[in-house]
């Protein structure tokens, strides 16, 4: 839109008659500066309802609002009402409102680029060995984890220990879900556990029932590697 973005913007009876008012109230926030402003008014359907002014619904009219409405469409679509109150004797609803800051979402993606990094390398050690991974843990953070950083190409099979989740495959991924029993195969040579605050207690008992299996721990920050003699 030509000399956009905008400060401010006014909507005086004019909403009412839009077909589709959340493109429409998206169309404007996306031409509006970080703290602009607006007036939004409407006819009032609270007070209509309340006096039964049948009268007032005329055919140009595609939709009504009452306070409650109108606030909950503004605030679906990018703003915040500042203030609400009627004019002209309530037959108007007169709402001020303000652009809602968006969320701030670059410490997401830091913290998956650093993810993606760790488990990359994680992955490139075992490969170079010649060893086939594991994931155990199929709770849904590690099962968003294994689409989100692309873990698919570099995994045998997940593991865990409900048998409910057993011999069935994740989401978007479709890797098997097996018992962690299959570890005494020996055919899994590593295993990156995800298993949130049980994690600790599933490195001990890979430790202490595969040793021969390399394991390591996905943390918000990293991979934390364990048994490195292994590796030499």
């Amino acid at each position: 839109m030509n000399n956009a973005p905008f400060d401010a913007f006014y909507i005086l009876n004019f909403l009412e008659h839009i077909p589709n008012p959340q493109i429409f109230l998206r169309g404007i926030l996306n031409n509006l500066k970080n703290d602009a402003v607006g007036l939004v008014e409407v006819p009032n359907m609270d007070m209509i309802l309340s006096e039964k002014l049948y009268s007032e619904l005329i055919q140009d009219h595609l939709l009504y609002f009452t306070k409650d409405t109108l606030t909950r469409l503004l605030e679906c679509n990018g703003f915040e009402v500042i203030n609400s109150t009627t004019i002209l004797n309530e037959y108007v609803l007169s709402v001020e409102v303000k652009k809602r800051v968006s969320t701030d979402i670059d410490g997401f993606i830091k913290s998956r680029e650093i993810l993606q990094a760790a488990v990359n390398s994680f992955f490139e050690k075992m490969e170079e060995r010649g060893l086939k991974t594991a994931i155990w843990g199929a709770g849904h953070q590690a099962l968003a984890n294994m689409s989100l950083l692309n873990m698919k190409e570099h995994v045998t099979c997940v593991l865990d220990s409900a048998e409910f989740k057993q011999n069935k495959f994740t989401p978007a991924t479709h890797l098997p879900i097996l018992s962690p029993e299959v570890l005494s195969k020996k055919e899994i040579g590593a295993v990156l556990i995800m298993g949130g605050s049980y994690s600790q207690e599933i490195k001990n008992i890979v430790q202490q029932k595969y040793p021969q299996v390399i394991c390591a721990i996905m943390k918000p920050d990293g991979v934390e590697m364990y048994d490195e003699e292994n590796l030499k």
